[in-house]
């Protein structure tokens, strides 16, 4: 195998080729004190000639302080999954205060709670189609308050009158982060919980 070595410092001048061209970049594991974080501050996307590397590429890291650049074809292929993912089985909020959160999703929005099994305790769940959806306490090294909960998923409900629910919702001072809209699934709003979970609503208007 023909590579091109590469001084550890270059790891640090070069633009990352995550950030350029939308090539992954894998790099090299932590070795001592050293991190190697995904992008920067400056991360490898070119070699010392300035020229970009092939897409694919991966960084190795060699115990001699350099590294070496790995050419696609020269990588090992993934293995074949060995299982059929069927898609999303069970969705849960995990929520500061758990009955001020059931009493909204019952209340406001007007959600039905399945019976709860027995022996489990800090779960809520709704009776919902086609994904059980439900609220639960946090589990263990959560911190809701490190940042805004639920940021980047998007979360949408289906109803029968998004129109009515909006117009309830609003009367409710609930915060409308939207108002209605035509989409291709239906008139559609966004409204923000309790816990500060933005939640998109749509169906007929």
């Amino acid at each position: 195998m023909v590579s091109t070595r590469l001084r550890r410092t270059d790891y640090w001048n070069t633009p990352c080729a995550a950030c350029v061209g939308g090539r992954p970049l894998v790099a090299p594991a932590a070795r001592g004190n050293d991190s190697f974080p995904h992008c920067g501050p400056r991360s490898l996307g070119v070699d010392e000639d300035e020229k970009p590397l092939p897409p694919g590429t991966r960084i190795k890291d060699r115990k001699d302080g350099n590294m070496e650049k790995t050419p696609p074809g020269d990588q090992p292929h993934a293995a074949a999954p060995v299982t059929h993912v069927s898609g999303p089985d069970f969705l849960a909020l995990q929520v500061r205060d758990l009955e001020r959160a059931t009493a909204f999703y019952q209340q406001e929005i007007g959600l039905k709670r399945a019976p709860t099994p027995e022996g489990v305790t800090g779960v809520v769940v709704f009776e919902t189609s086609t994904i059980p959806f439900g609220l639960r306490e946090p589990l263990p090294g959560t911190d809701l308050e490190a940042g805004p909960p639920g940021l980047g998923v998007s979360l949408s409900l289906h109803v029968d009158d998004a129109k009515a629910l909006h117009t309830h919702l609003k009367s409710r001072s609930v915060p409308i982060l939207m108002d209605p809209f035509d989409t291709p699934f239906g008139l559609t709003f966004v409204f923000q919980d309790p816990d500060g979970y933005v939640i998109a609503i749509h169906g007929a208007g």
